[in-house]
């Protein structure tokens, strides 16, 4: 999980205020982390961005850039 406004990465600030850009960012981190674990065990791994307006699941399935709210149908 990673979450809006994270002073880890620098925050909204890091992005320019642009809040899609700053979505876009923990899917990278996300892809590196379960690549990661899954060379030490085969588990499944759902990554979700939390921000202001809710939960958001980050989809493997759309484009890497594309980030859904969470329980939402991915097409």
């Amino acid at each position: 999980m990673s979450h809006s406004d994270c002073a880890t990465y620098g925050g909204l600030a890091q992005f320019k205020g642009d809040r899609r850009a700053e979505a876009e960012a923990p899917s990278r981190r996300t892809d590196r982390a379960a690549q990661l674990l899954r060379k030490f065990s085969e588990i499944s791994v759902e990554p979700y961005f939390v921000n202001f307006d809710g939960v958001w699941e980050i989809s493997r399935t759309r484009a890497r850039k594309d980030v859904v709210r969470a329980g939402e149908q991915v097409a």
